[in-house]
């Protein structure tokens, strides 16, 4: 009822909103993460949830806005900033997505969540040397987080074809 959506606290009105999402309801979703930002506005959990439930959605628009809000109110920016950069890299903005994942790791220089995502823009835009020493940082972090042996062995699998395309090109 009403009156009991009244008395949930902000935390509940969260735990709620992450059920639904479980659940597959994102209407519902949405629904009760609005309900906690109108609770407290002030706090950055659910524009950051608001974000993940709209990234996944392939909605990257309102994501990138929900992650901005989050950064804007948030003590510990990094995680915020890695999903914003995350989305700027689902859209192809490879520079600003840059950006935020090197201000993650100016908020956190351990953020090995950043380091791979830096790795992976830096591949993108044909800086393999640097994207190599950033993946390294990634593993170095987080040597128990498999997805940055995935990203390591992507990368030199690219350093290893433009080496073997600059031998063929040589022999021409």
């Amino acid at each position: 009822s009403k009156e009991e959506l009244a008395q949930l606290s902000y935390d509940d009105l969260i735990v709620i909103a992450l059920n639904e999402y479980k659940l597959g309801s994102i209407e519902q979703t949405i629904h009760y993460a609005n309900k906690a930002i109108k609770k407290n506005p002030s706090r950055p959990e659910a524009y950051g949830y608001l974000g993940k439930f709209h990234y996944d959605n392939f909605e990257i628009l309102k994501a990138q806005q929900q992650y901005k809000k989050a950064i804007s109110l948030a003590k510990d920016k990094s995680p915020y900033r890695v999903n914003l950069a995350n989305c700027y890299a689902q859209t192809g903005r490879y520079r600003s997505a840059l950006t935020a994942f090197n201000q993650a790791i100016a908020d956190d220089p351990t953020y090995a969540k950043a380091h791979s995502g830096r790795a992976m823009c830096l591949l993108m835009l044909n800086k393999v040397d640097q994207a190599i020493s950033s993946i390294d940082k990634a593993i170095l972090f987080d040597p128990n987080e498999p997805f940055n042996y995935m990203n390591k062995a992507y990368v030199l699998s690219t350093k290893a074809r433009q080496e073997e395309d600059s031998t063929f090109k040589n022999q021409l």
